[in-house]
């Protein structure tokens, strides 16, 4: 994670024409339902029949990925495909965005949510998008002033995790599970949000 001073801004945003190797190796039969940043890797959830199962496996070793929580249940698997992304992908989840959801549409097309650092940090991104020849529409963007009470990366470890679902009951995401996300130690991202939860609870109480 970053810790600049810019605000944090949340954007969603619609790939018309996604290039996306599970699809074009694996065929229809795979549903994508959620796309995340994983460390340094793009982690897709695919469904597939199971008989594509060794294909998909097949598909991970070719590219230097890996299969993740994999479950078999009524003839379909079901696991994390992790990789280096695709031209769509990659840009957002790898560079300084951080990638909270995204998921491929009925028509084809791929939405991505994700949270970037700055202004200059969402250009950046829309810049490589279209040098990489990829057609999207911005659906909504929006940010918030920073807190003047907590740290940058207290108020985005904050911010992510609330996001993520971190505070929800039942929780959606373990503290270990984002940490592998944001690619730190999950005593060192628990720390910062329990200091930035102190300073809140400080400011707010006195």
């Amino acid at each position: 994670m970053s810790s600049g001073s810019e605000r944090l801004i949340e954007v969603t945003i619609k790939i018309l024409n996604p290039v996306c190797i599970l699809s074009r190796e694996l065929g229809a039969h795979v549903k994508i339902e959620d796309i995340r940043s994983y460390g340094d890797r793009v982690a897709h959830l695919i469904e597939m029949p199971v008989e594509l199962f060794e294909e998909a496996r097949e598909l991970a070793l070719e590219t230097d990925g890996a299969l993740r929580g994999i479950r078999r249940e009524r003839g379909l698997t079901t696991c994390w495909f992790l990789s280096k992304g695709c031209e769509a992908c990659r840009p957002i989840a790898l560079g300084e965005a951080f990638l909270v959801k995204g998921r491929l549409l009925d028509d084809g097309s791929m939405e991505f949510n994700f949270i970037v650092p700055g202004e200059d940090s969402y250009r950046r991104i829309l810049g490589e998008l279209r040098a990489n020849g990829i057609s999207y529409d911005i659906i909504r963007v929006s940010g918030f002033k920073s807190s003047s009470f907590l740290t940058p990366t207290q108020e985005k470890a904050l911010y992510i995790a609330m996001r993520m679902g971190l505070f929800d009951h039942p929780r959606r995401i373990t503290i270990q599970e984002l940490a592998e996300m944001l690619n730190v130690k999950p005593s060192s991202l628990a720390e910062t949000i329990r200091r930035g939860l102190k300073r809140m609870l400080k400011h707010y109480f006195g």
